[in-house]
């Protein structure tokens, strides 16, 4: 039974980094270019099962949350103040920016 775990938890960070790897490559095609991140993600939702996909992209979300480059672009969410914030939230909303609907405190 713990082989099952550590055999789904590596294809679970396996899944993570193949969308890392793809997701800053980009194909420059008119305005808009094309990334592969969209094929990554869709690469990893056909080998993998659905829960071990959900954690690959949650994964794979805070690697990139908690300020590792590995969004589109090599950006990353810019929460450098992360750690001191008390809530959670005030790293969501406070930043200059909401990504949700909401006014800004600002």
């Amino acid at each position: 039974m713990q082989n099952t775990k550590l055999y789904s938890l590596t294809l679970i960070a396996l899944g993570a980094a193949i969308i890392a790897v793809l997701s800053p490559l980009s194909i420059p095609i008119g305005i808009v270019p094309v990334t592969l991140q969209t094929l990554a993600v869709g690469l990893v939702a056909t080998v993998l099962k659905a829960r071990e996909t959900f954690f690959a992209i949650l994964l794979y979300l805070l690697l990139g949350f908690i300020g590792i480059p590995v969004f589109t672009g090599g950006t990353s969410r810019n929460c450098g103040s992360f750690w001191s914030n008390r809530w959670f939230s005030n790293c969501l909303f406070n930043n200059g920016n909401s990504y949700f609907f909401w006014p800004s405190s600002n």
